[in-house]
């Protein structure tokens, strides 16, 4: 799966789970690799916040995204993905 294959699963989760939140995330501090910086650190304060409230596991949260799945993607191709989606950028 492509990272915007993951990123595409990762939108559908928060459309329904939390509809706008486009409009929450700051594009330019987007690091997927800060749990703070993160989609779901700034949804949510910090990335483990944002599993609990999505109820996903982190493997679930790489399949979707969220996070980076090591040997398979890394942070900055993720988070490059993330800023291609419509409405954050």
């Amino acid at each position: 799966m492509t990272d915007r294959e993951r990123v595409a699963q990762g939108c559908r989760i928060l459309d329904e789970a939390r509809p706008g939140w486009r409009v929450a995330i700051n594009p330019d501090t987007l690091d997927i690799g800060d749990p703070f910086q993160c989609i779901l650190g700034q949804l949510y304060g910090t990335f483990e916040r944002g599993l609990e409230a999505l109820d996903l596991s982190s493997r679930w949260a790489a399949e979707a995204g969220f996070a980076n799945d090591p040997g398979v993607n890394d942070d900055e191709a993720l988070t490059t993905a993330w800023l291609e989606v419509e409405g954050i950028r």
